[in-house]
């Protein structure tokens, strides 16, 4: 589920008060294009009431889209890659989950299963960085990282190393 503008990493904030103009940060427009008078800009609202003068949105930031689309590591170009293996796992789009027992409560792993395919899916609710090996065995003939975290094989053990906030998407046959 993605909110518009995480794609881009926009970072807009509710400001205080009483009003629904206190939302209007959260909700800035997408960013198409770094020229603001560029054809699909929403950008009618700039000037008008006080909060624009605390909106996230900067010139050449680096959270446009014309910015991201070719940049290796955008954010954009990690939900692209996010979405293509998605579209290309049976698994991912219809699969049954079954969540593993994970001894810390910051990791969560699942596998999701359809049709003979199994995807393992590693995530890191944490603001640093966690090395995890997989306690409860998970049967793989040819394990194939597919996004994300570092991977190797302990003890035949499935281990990874995972970013802050980060997830490792991992195909087991």
């Amino acid at each position: 589920c993605l909110y518009y503008g995480q794609e881009l990493g926009a970072t807009g904030e509710r400001l205080d008060g009483m009003d629904d103009g206190n939302d209007i940060p959260v909700r800035e427009a997408f960013r198409w294009s770094r020229n603001w008078k560029q054809k699909g800009m929403a950008v009618w609202y700039q000037g008008n009431g006080d909060w624009w003068k605390y909106a996230s949105v900067r010139r050449n930031d680096g959270r446009t889209l014309e910015e991201q689309k070719d940049a290796s590591g955008s954010i954009y170009r990690q939900y692209t890659t996010l979405l293509g293996v998605r579209r290309n796992s049976t698994a991912l789009q219809r699969g049954g989950t079954r969540v593993l027992n994970v001894a810390d409560d910051e990791v969560l792993a699942m596998i999701r299963e359809h049709e003979g395919e199994s995807i393992l899916t590693v995530f890191n609710f944490a603001p640093r960085a966690k090395s995890l090996v997989l306690s409860e065995p998970v049967r793989s003939t040819a394990p194939t990282l597919l996004f994300g975290g570092a991977y190797r094989n302990a003890e035949n053990k499935h281990a990874f190393d995972l970013a802050p906030y980060g997830c490792a998407i991992m195909r087991l046959n």
